[in-house]
């Protein structure tokens, strides 16, 4: 049979706990009941059970009557003490106490577990509904909701009578390199100088321009420079507006000179 340790006279024990009691004595050997033990100064539990493989379970036993307050929805006994919160002052107290003293080692499964042998569940109380007048009214049907106006608004959307694609018209300018399109820009020659290529290049109408690295275009800019390339950074944009860019390059045949 289980070993057992008293800690508390057979007196002072609650009937429920001599049930539980009679239960616990049908363990058998390598079972070890420690009934009645101090958690806290003034805090006494009921059982503390270590199993044969060394698991140690925290039992409290609860009889009586238990009702269910209404206004908090807890379950609370005669004495005010919540039996959960009390479970689990002794469960977290037992787990702290083995750590202090495991020194080291492994601290063994510690579970918890509430017994209720035999208990009463009483009603919830039910509140009495305020007097209402006794006098017969008549049926009122109820009011239809009037329907909610609808409301358009077009901040944040695209106006459906307006096409998303993008018409792209060129570059509106006259004259000079930054109304060069890259696509009409052709490479004639490059020149090197001291401070580097110079790309002579002529646009459709066949008029000449000089550029040099860095240079803006209209929709993009000069980007590197070499004896026999230009080498452009193009923005553009798809047909719904979207910019992306990409790289071309113009070649001439001609070394430079």
């Amino acid at each position: 049979m289980a070993r057992w340790i008293y800690q508390r006279p057979i007196e002072r024990c609650d009937p429920t706990e001599l049930l539980v009691a009679k239960r616990l004595a049908l363990l058998s050997d390598g079972w070890v009941i420690h009934w009645g033990f101090y958690y806290d100064s003034d805090r006494e539990g009921d059982f503390l059970i270590l199993g044969p493989t060394g698991g140690v379970l925290v039992l409290e036993v609860k009889g009586g009557e238990l009702r269910k307050l209404s206004t908090t929805g807890r379950w609370e006994g005669p004495d005010r003490d919540h039996p959960l919160t009390q479970l689990s002052a002794e469960w977290h107290a037992i787990i702290v106490r083995l750590q202090e003293t495991a020194d080291g080692n492994a601290v063994p499964f510690v579970a918890k577990v509430i017994g209720i042998p035999v208990a009463k569940i009483a009603a919830p109380a039910v509140t009495t509904p305020a007097a209402t007048s006794t006098k017969s009214t008549a049926a009122v049907a109820p009011k239809q909701p009037k329907p909610e106006e609808k409301k358009w608004a077009m901040s944040g959307r695209r106006d459906p009578f307006f096409s998303p694609v993008v018409q792209q018209n060129g570059s509106g300018c006259a004259t000079g390199k930054k109304c060069l399109e890259i696509g009409a820009i052709n490479l004639r020659g490059v020149v090197k100088s001291d401070a580097g290529f110079i790309a002579v290049v002529t646009n459709n109408l066949n008029k000449a321009y000089f550029l040099r690295e860095n240079d803006p275009v209209f929709n993009g800019y000069v980007v590197k420079i070499t004896g026999d390339s230009v080498v452009f950074q193009e923005t553009i944009q798809d047909k719904l507006g979207k910019s992306f860019t990409r790289e071309v390059v113009k070649r001439i045949f001609t070394p430079a000179v």
